[in-house]
């Protein structure tokens, strides 16, 4: 799968030197940083946030975006079967072909996370934190936090491993806007999620983590709001008992996210599937 970030140069090329690709606008939709599967096939009276295409504004970004993705050649997702496998074949359905596939997780694929990121961000960081985090608002230690947390947790300014530390046996549960990259870390971590919502397609996520899954609690929504401390801590303690079954519905999960990335799973399958359609579309073209 690491290989599939060398394939960008090949395929460009390819799509360049034919005068009549397969669809003139776009060869490969890919959404491995934005889930979209469940947006697109929602059950009735959920909420669609996946951005529809409008007569009205043909070149607007986000109708420019669903447009190209249905008449793409084909989908890439950052899922895996055992996850959003309806999802996947309602999306087939819904574009009238096959080739979408389900690749992920992808944070568990590629080099080692420990490569990622910047180490050096530290630098950028202290107790006032940087100038753009002072404009926004955000990214600042409370004046006393630290000396609050002493002895009881831990601070950490600069680069984190997020995905070391959730795979770490001693972190039960995540607290998290349920953004699809950080579900996914999440769910690879084996870790409960407590979702705190903000914006866009994570209400829809967070209802596949606790309504459909069961790997997730919510705690609270909205960007302005703070949950109540004696009501997280309440949410906490029971979806962290054995009798919640929330815990181990998320060890299950793991598992089933290791076994799709494993030789025979099905992310397996599905990225094999998507070279040999490729190695296909090259020699019709």
């Amino acid at each position: 799968m690491a290989a599939l970030g060398e394939l960008y140069d090949p395929l460009l090329n390819w799509f360049n030197s034919h005068p009549n690709p397969p669809v003139p606008s776009s060869l490969i939709s890919s959404s491995i940083g934005l889930n979209t599967l469940q947006p697109a096939c929602k059950s009735p009276g959920s909420i669609s946030t996946r951005p529809l295409y409008k007569p009205s504004d043909p070149d607007g970004s986000l109708s420019r975006i669903a447009r190209l993705q249905i008449q793409s050649w084909g989908c890439v997702f950052n899922s895996f079967d055992a996850l959003e496998n309806q999802y996947v074949q309602c999306f087939k359905t819904h574009i009238g072909h096959n080739c979408v596939f389900a690749v992920g997780p992808l944070s568990l694929t590629g080099n080692d996370v420990s490569a990622r990121g910047n180490s050096g961000s530290s630098s950028e960081s202290n107790d006032q934190g940087t100038r753009h985090q002072q404009d926004d608002g955000y990214g600042v230690i409370p004046s006393g936090f630290e000396n609050r947390v002493a002895g009881r947790g831990l601070v950490i300014k600069g680069w984190v491993l997020q995905v070391l530390i959730l795979n770490h046996k001693a972190v039960g549960a995540f607290l998290s806007h349920c953004g699809w990259n950080l579900v996914l870390e999440g769910i690879v971590g084996g870790v409960m999620i407590l979702s705190w919502l903000m914006e866009a397609e994570q209400y829809v996520n967070a209802r596949l983590l606790v309504d459909d899954m069961g790997v997730g609690v919510r705690v609270c929504e909205g960007a302005d709001s703070v949950p109540d401390a004696d009501e997280l801590g309440r949410a906490i303690a029971e979806s962290m008992t054995e009798g919640a079954g929330v815990k181990a519905k998320a060890k299950d999960l793991q598992q089933k996210a290791l076994a799709a990335v494993s030789d025979g799973g099905s992310s397996m399958k599905d990225l094999d599937t998507f070279v040999e359609e490729l190695g296909k579309l090259g020699r019709r073209y």
